[in-house]
């Protein structure tokens, strides 16, 4: 399998033009897929180009302290989720992590620290 590429923040150049760059190829469904779905494409995580196997790690989106705390809809996870079989080995992902609630596409998605965004102090 390829090494993966890291590409550099999208907030210093876009993904579009990163990829281009990389491969020749723009960001779109005939040339990339997320990597274990290749049904899907999301501008985060591993992306696969279809034609030549090349594996790029999408960094997470940046955001400064004030504009998460300017959000509308900001929290900090605090629910146990004890109906999880799994929790014990993932709770740390999780509580006390800055959250923030956003429209992506017509559905309400949940944005976790560290796993959706990064946050700069």
């Amino acid at each position: 399998m390829n090494e993966v590429i890291e590409l550099i923040p999208l907030s210093n150049k876009s993904l579009d033009a990163q990829l281009i760059a990389l491969t020749g190829d723009g960001f779109g469904y005939s040339s990339f897929h997320n990597e274990g779905d290749k049904s899907k494409l999301e501008p985060a995580g591993i992306l696969v180009h279809i034609k030549t196997g090349m594996r790029f790690k999408v960094p997470l989106p940046v955001m400064s302290l004030a504009e998460y705390e300017k959000h509308p809809y900001k929290s900090v996870w605090t629910t146990e989720r004890d109906d999880m079989e799994c929790w014990p080995e993932v709770r740390e992902q999780y509580i006390g992590k800055r959250t923030i609630l956003s429209n992506e596409n017509g559905s309400t998605v949940l944005n976790i620290e560290d796993i959706d965004f990064v946050i700069s102090n």
